[in-house]
C-alpha cells in the first residue's frame, strides 16, 4: 500500500456472482462499484474486487453482501470515506413467480464524506452509474 492523494478511488464492473439468494435459493448476477477515498495510503485496486468476490461466494442477501463489502472496505482502507453500490438481476424474480425478465435491484452504501451532504455525495453515484452502463 503506497502513500499517495486524497483523491477518491473507484472500481466498477466487477461482476459478483452469488451461488445464491438465500430465501429461494435462486442465482443473482450482481455488479459491485466499490470506492474510498484514501487517508494516507492507497490500496491496489485488485483489493477491491478481491473483497466483492470474497462475500460473493456464499449464499447471501443483496444488502448483507454490499454492506459486507463496505464494512471490509472501511476496516482495510482504514477510511471513513466509503461507498459501494450492487446492481444486479434475481432469477427469483425473472424464473419464477411474477416472471420480471430484465428486472434489476440496486443497493446503496454510503459512509462519510460520501454520505447524503458530504462533499462527495453525488459523485459516487454519478462514476457508479457511469460505470455500470
Amino acid at each position: 500500500m503506497s502513500q499517495i492523494s486524497s483523491m477518491p478511488l473507484l472500481g466498477s464492473r466487477i461482476r459478483c456472482n452469488s451461488p445464491g439468494f438465500e430465501h429461494h435459493l435462486q442465482n443473482m448476477e450482481l455488479t459491485v462499484a466499490a470506492g474510498y477515498r484514501p487517508r494516507g495510503r492507497v490500496l491496489g485496486l485488485s483489493k477491491i474486487a478481491r473483497i466483492a468476490r470474497a462475500h460473493g461466494h456464499r449464499l447471501q442477501l443483496q444488502e448483507r453482501l454490499m454492506n459486507g463489502i463496505a464494512g471490509d472496505l472501511l476496516k482495510v482502507s482504514g477510511s471513513p470515506d466509503v461507498a459501494v453500490a450492487v446492481t444486479g438481476s434475481h432469477a427469483c424474480m425473472s424464473a419464477r413467480g411474477v416472471r420480471a425478465v430484465g428486472a434489476m435491484t440496486t443497493t446503496v452504501s454510503v459512509h462519510g464524506d460520501f454520505a447524503p451532504g458530504g462533499p462527495l455525495a453525488g459523485l459516487f453515484l454519478d462514476l457508479a452509474a457511469k460505470g455500470a452502463s
